[in-house]
């Protein structure tokens, strides 16, 4: 049995051998990177289909601002977009929140990492976690989440003039709440206190506040191996160019006996390069609950 890096293409000849413990590692290496990779699209799939309910928010409010429409009608065709938005995040925030363990327990390997109490902590400390947890499940037993939503129109003075700031808030009404028998009771005491009308806005922000609390501790537990494992494949690249002829790409770690290839699993670090990519552009989402997006006119 040999072990060996290749490309395998038509009329390449070279062939870097490796150690069976070798190609076991690249192979780990590149499974677990895979598994890191997995681990920030499915946050970037949260944070796509966060920015989708803010920027449906934004350009609602310019809408309303320009033409002001008051209909039932109208109304309702915004109430649905929102609450397809609402769910569409809810949706992602669940498929992160059940694949997630799954994905770290593989790259952890033997080592159990402390996942759930990670998700755990950040439920404890965010009233949005635990709002749109439970509104999550509200959703898929009982009904649509936003019935009303509010646009307002506020004069703001200052020194020497004023001006009108447009905004729309997108509401969940605590009676509707109430009236599904499998709502978290504790939860909706917490909600119950903020009045029986709850602007969405600051539970989504508040939620995604939670979400990134968790992620970046997963991050931090992910970097503690990542250099190790693209160190690994880079070396056998840069081993495998060294010592070769051929030119391209399509390079493959091979097992292969009396020269017949029973396996082949390409390598690569363009995977490696679209996680990094993802972990700047989800750089941080703090204080979410304390930003907003104005178009207003700064002198």
């Amino acid at each position: 049995m040999e072990y060996g890096l290749a490309r395998l293409t038509l009329g390449s000849k070279d062939f870097v051998s490796l150690t069976q413990r070798e190609y076991e590692a690249i192979l780990h290496a590149r499974a677990s990177l895979f598994e890191c990779l997995f681990v920030e699209q499915k946050f970037d799939l949260v944070v796509a289909n966060y920015t989708e309910f803010e920027t449906t928010l934004l350009d609602s409010t310019v809408q309303h601002m320009v033409v002001s429409y008051h209909d039932y009608e109208s109304m309702q065709v915004e109430v649905a977009l929102f609450n397809r938005r609402l769910i569409n995040l809810l949706t992602a925030g669940r498929t992160y929140v059940d694949q997630v363990p799954r994905h770290m327990s593989a790259i952890g390997g033997d080592e159990s990492l402390p996942v759930k109490g990670i998700f755990a902590a950040q439920y404890d400390a965010h009233i949005g976690y635990r709002a749109m947890s439970a509104l999550r499940n509200f959703v898929q037993h009982r009904g649509f989440p936003v019935r009303s939503a509010t646009f307002a129109a506020q004069r703001v003075d200052d020194d020497s003039d004023f001006r009108l700031r447009h905004s729309v808030s997108p509401h969940v009404l605590l009676g509707d709440l109430r009236l599904d028998p499998d709502f978290k009771k504790t939860v909706l005491a917490e909600l119950a206190a903020m009045g029986d009308k709850l602007d969405l806005k600051y539970l989504v922000r508040d939620y995604l506040e939670g979400l990134w609390g968790a992620h970046s501790e997963f991050r931090r537990l992910i970097g503690l191996k990542t250099t190790g494992w693209e160190t690994i494949l880079r070396d056998a690249i840069q081993r495998f160019d060294a010592q070769s002829t051929d030119a391209g790409s399509s390079l493959s770690v091979v097992r292969r006996d009396d020269g017949r290839v029973l396996e082949k699993t390409a390598i690569f670090m363009e995977f490696v390069d679209l996680r990094i990519h993802l972990e700047r552009r989800n750089d941080t989402l703090v204080n979410l609950t304390r930003r907003y997006a104005s178009s207003e006119i700064v002198d």
